[in-house]
């Protein structure tokens, strides 16, 4: 009887055991689920999308009938630029629920993205069919068309759907489309500028008095002329960007000084999931005085990497060689020779009005064929961009630059070593297509050789048009 007795107590009890722990985990699991699909919502309307991903796939794990948290997921690939997982998930959002007319807009924008014309007609015949509202219709309308080529035809309807309902969903998209045919198409920009200067060393006077050195009439005002010519095209994930700049300095008195420089470059690039890797190609001449004075040969690739919540990282090298025209009279101080470089960046993006703020570091070396010049530099750097206004904004750069040189100076005797600071700080304001600036500038140079310490200052006001 006992033996009887135990038995059943021990039955109920593993029932109840059971009964409470299926209900318990299916509490748990509720709750996990809950704060997976909370977390990547919030992530998602903060535009950390990266984040997001992960929660949202483990939140659509636990319930793949929910076409909402599909859709999350579609648009978070999406923004990361991973296409493909993003026509997945805004498919499945699609078969989910029909009705979430958003869908077919943002599923055509990445059909079209990846040249899936046929996919792209048979979505728009599907909205037809389930009388999704006119807005997308005229939208997956206009991708059609742009798809075929027929970018007069794609345009007329993105813009009367502009015109008709601007502040629907399905014009944001149009307006995006729209900039992604400039795009496509080939951008051209022109840039003219004037400023003028006052230096108050122009050519760079040591702080304090040094045996056998005469340098007079430092300081000097300059007009400054400049001009950029720049003409980007984009296909997809792919774009090249080609630029010539123009430079010319016209000094009030040392007019020995005056500087004119001419710089043309080639910069492929290409969109690598969360990044972008690109490819600059340049090249410079530079004249003194009407007369030729350095050539520089210059390639340099750059990866720029999301981090997601408006922030990325840079990661950069580069080789540049140089030709400087003019013989120097002692074969010790030839400064032509190849300047390799290598750095890393992060930038962020903060506020509404487009502040960023931005820290560097670089090494570089000097391979020159004069021995005075041989060198390895540490450099680091903070940039700061404030808005005060609406168009009013205050701009900080702050640089510390190490320069250890290699081999012993033949003049002084020993290793020269600069530690060299810099600061530049600028107020800008844009109205349209004019920007105006006004400036300061300051450097100093603290060098164990005492005839290459400087102090520097420039003040500057600048005007710039750009069309």
């Amino acid at each position: 009887m006992m033996n009887r007795g135990f038995s059943a107590n021990l039955l109920l009890s593993l029932f109840l055991f059971f009964v409470a722990s299926v209900f318990l985990g299916a509490k748990v699991s509720y709750a996990s689920e809950g704060a997976s699909l909370e977390t990547g919502l919030a992530d998602f309307k903060n535009e950390n999308y990266e984040e997001a991903i992960p929660a949202l796939l483990h939140a659509f794990d636990a319930d793949p009938a929910s076409a909402s948290t599909a859709l999350h997921i579609g648009l978070a690939y999406k923004e990361t630029l991973d296409y493909q997982q993003s026509k997945v998930y805004l498919n499945k959002a699609l078969l989910l629920d029909p009705s979430i007319e958003k869908t077919y807009g943002h599923l055509g924008e990445v059909l079209y993205a990846t040249n899936a014309r046929n996919e792209l007609e048979e979505l728009l015949l599907k909205a037809k069919e389930k009388g999704v509202s006119s807005s997308q219709i005229s939208y997956l309308k206009g991708l059609v068309h742009l798809s075929k080529g027929h970018k007069i035809r794609g345009k007329s309807k993105l813009n009367s759907l502009i015109a008709s309902e601007p502040g629907s969903e399905a014009a944001t998209l149009a307006r995006k489309a729209k900039e992604s045919i400039k795009k496509g198409k080939g951008r051209l920009k022109l840039g003219l500028a004037y400023s003028y200067q006052y230096d108050d060393n122009v050519m760079l006077k040591p702080s304090h008095d040094v045996p056998g050195v005469d340098i007079s009439n430092e300081s000097d005002g300059r007009s400054v002329i400049s001009a950029r010519l720049d003409y980007s095209t984009s296909f997809d994930n792919f774009a090249i960007k080609t630029n010539y700049s123009f430079y010319q300095s016209i000094h009030d008195d040392l007019k020995e000084l005056d500087v004119q420089g001419h710089r043309i470059s080639l910069t492929p690039s290409k969109k690598t999931g969360k990044g972008t890797l690109s490819l600059m190609a340049g090249y410079e001449h530079y004249t003194v005085d009407s007369g030729g004075y350095l050539e520089v040969l210059s390639l340099r690739p750059l990866y720029t990497h999301s981090l997601g919540n408006k922030s990325w990282l840079n990661f950069t090298a580069g080789v540049a060689s140089r030709d400087f025209l003019r013989t120097p009279l002692n074969q010790y101080e030839d400064r032509d020779g190849t300047n390799l470089n290598f750095g890393l960046g992060y930038l962020v993006s903060y506020g509404d009005k487009g502040g960023t703020l931005q820290i560097k570091y670089s090494f570089d070396k000097s391979n020159t064929d004069g021995a005075n010049w041989e060198s390895r530099g540490n450099k680091g750097g903070i940039m700061l961009k404030y808005p005060l206004a609406n168009r009013l904004s205050l701009n900080l750069n702050g640089g510390y630059y190490h320069k250890n040189y290699k081999n012993i100076h033949t003049t002084f005797a020993k290793k020269r070593r600069d530690r060299i600071y810099a600061l530049n700080s600028s107020l800008k304001y844009k109205h349209e297509n004019l920007v105006l600036k006004l400036v300061y500038t300051y450097s100093k140079a603290d060098s164990n050789i005492s005839v290459y310490d400087y102090d520097r200052r420039i003040f500057g006001v600048s005007v710039e048009a750009v069309f």
